[in-house]
């Protein structure tokens, strides 16, 4: 099933919704199922009118990065084009575990079946909601809420998750190496 929250416009898949919103902390309540998911628009390329700067999103900026113009002051210029770009890639790492990392991991998955996906992280726990964590030391939120997935779901979408004292210490882009703290070899990789 697909939601999306109708305060900062976050797509979330799966059977069971978050307390809140890992974007913009807004409760539960806040998401609505998307009845067309087949239909959801990725993110698209928005330019200022007035300074000519493109930032990307499933939403156009609440004000221009640049000169601070607002929301109507951007135009949609064209949509990015995730899947033909992500055809000529085999594998990609991903570093960090946040929301950012995880909403790659998941849009990669979507996109290609095929593409390697390996995300590093020096977290020991499973990648989780970091904005509910001062709700969960408070009490409101329970640990499995915490979770961005299920613990299977890394396996089933055959994303491998590198957990615990995985801290990148060099990065080479030219020759595509990732030099691990933890491992003593090379992590060879394409970006």
């Amino acid at each position: 099933m697909v939601y999306k929250c109708i305060v900062c416009g976050y797509i979330h898949e799966g059977d069971d919704l978050p307390e809140l919103c890992p974007l913009c902390g807004a409760p539960k309540d806040s998401f609505e199922l998307e009845e067309d998911s087949e239909n959801i628009q990725g993110p698209k390329r928005y330019q200022c009118s007035k300074c000519d700067y493109i930032d990307s999103g499933i939403l156009p900026p609440t004000k221009c990065k640049h000169c601070a113009s607002s929301m109507d002051d951007h135009k949609v210029i064209e949509d990015m084009a995730i899947e033909g770009q992500v055809s000529d890639v085999a594998n990609v790492l991903i570093i960090g575990s946040g929301i950012a990392g995880i909403t790659a991991a998941e849009t990669l998955r979507k996109y290609s079946q095929t593409i390697k996906i390996t995300i590093l992280t020096d977290e020991m726990i499973p990648p989780y909601y970091r904005l509910n964590l001062t709700k969960y030391l408070g009490g409101d939120v329970n640990e499995e809420d915490l979770n961005i997935h299920h613990s299977n779901w890394y396996q089933d979408n055959d994303i491998c998750l590198v957990q615990g004292g995985a801290i990148v210490t060099d990065i080479n882009r030219e020759t595509c190496e990732v030099t691990l703290s933890s491992v003593s070899h090379t992590l060879m990789t394409a970006f």
